[in-house]
């Protein structure tokens, strides 16, 4: 089979600057939706650091001395995985609404991506090269941690526990109040998640890896080299806690004590890239030199193809996720702290979400914890309302929407938010009218939860002809797996009662 593109080495940097080009172009917007800051009491936001570091350890790939060896069966295989990265992509949008972005399921299928770009790159006789990046790059996705999330809480009393242990051999008279706080002279002081996060500790440890790989030495030496990075974060972090507390509890409340407490945890994570990328080479650790080039081949007739389809992947898939960052996120943390409705919540739930000029609560339902209420606006009438049930999610309440009715059509959309809404199209009882059903999430106090709205509009509804746009990209590929069908009236009804929807319940 004739190659499409061998290189020479003078080309080299360039296939290597076009496969960076496509990746950072790929990782915008995911990158853009992330939090910024790495947060002790939120584990999950340890995924900035490998998001950041994907470009960069692919650079670090490229001490092997990488080639480009490209053939025709390397650019259709390249087609095919992005394929089915979009499709993936495209479905999973749908099916798990603003879930795939809280557990960052576009990082998840990243790997898929990376796999696309090199073998259309460098062909797949290079893919074990990349494989190192491609497992890294999972790990973008917090779903894969989320495990470890819940010892936070655990994590933090281990840490006040010893902080203790040390102040208790100082003074026998310090006293522990478990889970975290420690007691003297009159005052206390609790060490919490914020003080020893897990968070930190993580996202430490995946900015050492990528940089582990750079170095030359042994596989056994670039393990204990992080493994080591880890412990002297721990141990300086303990020592800062201790420090902290003693002045404290030794000195009462100060101002001096909460400022140092509020920056000394980043700076001894900047503390400790440095101490370990100097003393790398006590663990036989060393930066590779790179050899100059001895040999030329020449071929380069597939240059163009192969950048032109590098980049056009990337800046597809760019377009494509232009919506992740206007997203609702939550932490996937937080879904470890869910909890069901309660009168508080939902009353301000109604009041700051409700656009409507009037509505009036009709009743409380399952154990306090759902409402019923009747809206009234410009459409929508005190004899011919819009009803909407407001509850933790419920099957025992939807499947009763929908008891003795027939549904005629349906159709899903991706709303504002990353939120996909259900549209029915059903007749019960003689009478036409439309369902529609969305989870929302929402925080409040600080607790995350998952309500689920269920509308029901009258025929009216649906005739407005009402239009709005919504992400049509998205759309039409989730309409493919959908094998309904429905004429464009019926259709035209649907996105008529989804925009009021969208527009009533902000």
């Amino acid at each position: 089979m004739k190659p499409i593109s061998t290189e020479d080495d003078e080309m080299r940097k360039t296939y290597i600057a076009i496969f960076e080009i496509a990746l950072i172009i790929m990782l915008a917007n995911s990158f853009l939706a992330t939090p910024s800051s790495i947060l002790d009491t939120d584990p999950s936001t340890y995924i900035i650091v490998p998001i950041i570091m994907i470009p960069l350890f692919a650079v670090f790939l490229f001490k092997n001395r990488i080639k480009s060896d490209v053939q025709t069966k390397d650019i259709a295989l390249g087609l095919v995985l992005f394929a089915a990265f979009m499709l993936s992509i495209f479905y999973l949008r749908y099916v798990f609404s603003f879930m795939f972005i809280e557990f960052r399921l576009d990082m998840l299928l990243f790997p898929l991506a990376i796999a696309s770009i090199v073998v259309t790159v460098f062909g797949i006789k290079n893919i074990n090269a990349f494989k190192a990046l491609m497992i890294y790059a999972l790990f973008a996705s917090p779903i894969l941690l989320t495990p470890i999330f819940s010892l936070n809480q655990g994590f933090a009393s281990m840490n006040a526990l010893m902080v203790y242990n040390i102040m208790h051999q100082l003074d026998r008279n310090a006293t522990f109040v478990p889970p975290i706080s420690i007691e003297e002279n009159g005052y206390t002081i609790g060490i919490g998640e914020s003080c020893a996060g897990i968070g930190a500790l993580i996202g430490l440890i995946f900015f050492l890896i990528p940089v582990a790989y750079l170095f030359d030495g042994k596989a056994g030496n670039k393990v204990l080299w992080v493994f080591s990075g880890a412990f002297l974060f721990l141990l300086l972090n303990l020592l800062r806690m201790f420090g902290i507390g003693v002045a404290w509890l030794y000195y009462g409340p100060n101002a001096s004590a909460s400022l140092v407490h509020m920056f000394a945890g980043m700076l001894i994570f900047y503390i400790v890239i440095i101490v370990m990328l100097l003393i790398a080479g006590v663990f036989k650790l060393k930066v590779p030199r790179l050899e100059k080039a001895k040999t030329k081949k020449k071929a380069r007739e597939g240059f163009k193809l192969i950048t032109l389809l590098a980049v056009a992947y990337a800046i597809l898939y760019y377009f494509v996720s232009l919506n992740y960052p206007l997203s609702f996120y939550v932490s996937p943390y937080l879904t470890f702290s869910r909890i069901p409705l309660n009168g508080t919540p939902f009353a301000n739930f109604i009041s700051s979400n409700v656009n409507a000029t009037g509505y009036k609560e009709a009743s409380y339902t399952i154990n306090n914890s759902s409402d019923i209420i009747l809206l009234v606006n410009g459409t929508f009438n005190t004899t011919s309302p819009l009803a909407m049930l407001i509850t933790p999610p419920n099957k025992e309440a939807e499947n009763a929407l929908f008891s003795n009715s027939t549904v005629i059509a349906k159709e899903t959309y991706l709303g504002g938010y990353g939120l996909n809404t259900n549209v029915y199209k059903i007749y019960s009882n003689h009478t036409s009218f439309f369902i529609i059903i969305k989870d929302q999430p929402y925080i409040y106090n600080n607790i995350y939860g998952v309500l689920a709205e269920y509308a029901i509009m009258p025929e009216i509804a649906g005739n407005l002809g009402i239009k709005c746009r919504y992400s049509l990209p998205y759309n039409f590929f989730y309409s493919l797996f959908n094998f309904g069908f429905y004429n464009s009236t019926t259709e035209s009804e649907l996105e008529s009662a989804y925009c009021i929807n969208e527009r009533i319940f902000k």
